[in-house]
């Protein structure tokens, strides 16, 4: 298929020829966009042995633009290394040659890329933002302790607050990030601390399934049923020991059940009346305090029925929103493995997931050079199961944008819920480079079924001026949001926020 995007490269082999004391020089390939669109080339991840610089905007039609690479070895003798870069222009990769011949290599010569080093010079300190987030739920954790090491000396250590979020004035840097909390396995990970960042996320695994679990009870406090005796009026009770109220104000001491059974009283005369289980279990006496101060029950009288304590209202409840048909189009090209896009992206869904009800209907698809399916159409009854599908995804190969709206699309409509949400939540960096896309194919197709009642919601990251320009346009076209998942606060909970904000049931009169 022919594309508006056309490069005319000037050469695409660089021989160094012969060189004594190799010190990485730059290898420049001049090309010219000879097409009548803008070109655009892909940020992606290259290899640990070389340093690639791509122009960092579009090239018009016409304009002339350079790519410089630069190559790192500890080894003399003949070499000859290939690079591949993507762009708009291709569905294929460009390949572009280095070759020459090291006799010596500089005594202060690099052997490995300078981004990927280890022991990088401190730069100037700035605010960054470090969350942490329940694996299994996508929720923020709160109370943990995270820990900031540098070659094993400690250099900060900070506890997330109520929304599980330390913020550092620490150097820009790479650190050993330690986070600690009594309900998740200890955790350790490298992160890097870079300007203009935004939030880095760290994974934390539950101790067991389900999130954040209570703590586990003492095996030897068993649970057993509290009877309650009715006595006449004029036997005296049996003192226990222990009054009504000092059992509901304060947890029992762990020592009233290390030893034995104390026996209990004999009351004076022999009760006859038969006993009465309220079915009062002892957990729940210590959950929480009573409302109101016990009274004796008196014979004749009649137990009135306990007071019903009102749980709160489920984040998404039923009656405040509507069922919602969802579509997660989920950009996992090779460009979102730069500046943990892909992590961001994993950490916001599963805050997504973990809210939804089964009366939701959700469907997950993936695309890079081509479309795939992560989850069918499914009611949201096993969050967790979806969640790690998330979590499985990998970041590799160009992007493909249309053919994923396209099968989005396809199956909203045909899993319409009447009266519901119908929505199409794409998340991407905006870097598509297939020859087939073109940006007026997507903005039509989102005005088409925005017409229809589906809403497209587009949540990217910022980068490309005209990357971003054009997900704006989709997103106001598709009458959704542009969310930008980058953001330094709120960044994880904006998927949830967008799905509320568009299935809250109308007030009365509206």
């Amino acid at each position: 298929m022919a594309s508006g995007q056309r490069i005319d490269w000037q050469s695409t082999s660089f021989n160094f020829g012969t060189v004594r004391d190799w010190d990485s020089p730059p290898a420049v390939f001049r090309l010219t966009n000879t097409g009548t669109s803008k070109l655009m080339f892909l940020p992606q991840h290259f290899g640990r042995d070389v340093q690639v610089v791509l122009p960092n905007r579009s090239i018009g039609p016409g304009e002339t633009a350079e790519v410089t690479i630069h190559y790192y070895t500890a080894d003399n003798g003949p070499f000859s290394k290939e690079v591949e870069l993507f762009s708009n222009a291709s569905d294929r990769p460009q390949r572009l040659t280095l070759r020459g011949n090291i006799v010596s290599l500089r005594n202060n010569a690099l052997t490995a890329c300078p981004t990927f080093s280890a022991d990088q010079p401190a730069q100037s300190s700035g605010t960054s933002t470090i969350t942490v987030v329940d694996r299994s739920t996508g929720q923020q954790v709160v109370g943990a302790t995270v820990g900031l090491f540098k070659k094993e000396e400690s250099r900060a250590t900070y506890t997330t607050d109520s929304r599980g979020l330390v913020r550092t004035r620490l150097e820009m840097g790479r650190f050993t990030a330690k986070v600690e909390h009594p309900d998740y396995r200890p955790t350790v990970e490298e992160i890097a601390l870079e300007r203009r960042q935004g939030t880095v996320i760290i994974m934390v695994e539950p101790r067991k399934k389900g999130g954040m679990q209570p703590p586990a009870q003492q095996p030897e406090r068993p649970a057993q049923a509290v009877t309650v005796h009715r006595v006449p009026a004029e036997a005296p009770v049996a003192d226990m020991g222990v009054s009504v109220n000092e059992q509901m104000e304060e947890p029992v001491a762990e020592d009233r059940w290390a030893g034995p059974v104390r026996p209990v009283p004999q009351p004076p005369k022999k009760v006859e009346e038969p006993e009465t289980d309220l079915g009062i279990n002892v957990n729940d006496q210590f959950d929480e305090p009573p409302a109101a101060p016990v009274a004796p029950v008196s014979v004749g009288e009649q137990t009135p029925p306990a007071t019903a304590v009102q749980a709160p209202a489920p984040e998404f409840a039923e009656a405040t929103y509507r069922p919602n048909n969802i579509v997660l189009l989920l950009d996992v090209s090779s460009s979102m493995n730069k500046d943990a896009k892909l992590d961001r992206l994993k950490a916001a869904a599963a805050r997504l997931i973990g809210m939804m009800r089964p009366i939701d209907r959700l469907s997950v698809l993936a695309f890079n050079a081509a479309v795939f399916t992560v989850l069918p159409p499914t009611s949201v009854t096993a969050p967790e199961t979806i969640i790690d599908l998330i979590f499985d995804l990998q970041a590799e190969g160009y992007t493909s944008g249309v053919k994923g709206m396209k099968e989005a699309y396809a199956q909203l409509t045909a899993q319409w819920v009447e009266g519901g949400n119908n929505q199409l939540i794409l998340v991407t960096d905006g870097m598509f480079n297939s020859s087939s896309f073109t940006e007026k194919d997507a903005i039509l197709m989102a005005a088409d079924h925005a017409g229809k009642g589906i809403i497209l919601s587009v949540a990217g990251y910022a980068g490309d001026d005209d990357a971003e320009r054009m997900m704006k346009r989709i997103a106001r076209r598709g009458k959704g949001s542009y969310l930008r998942l980058d953001a330094q606060d709120g960044a994880i909970d904006m998927l949830a926020n967008e799905i509320k904000e568009r299935s809250r049931r109308p007030l009365p009169g509206q």
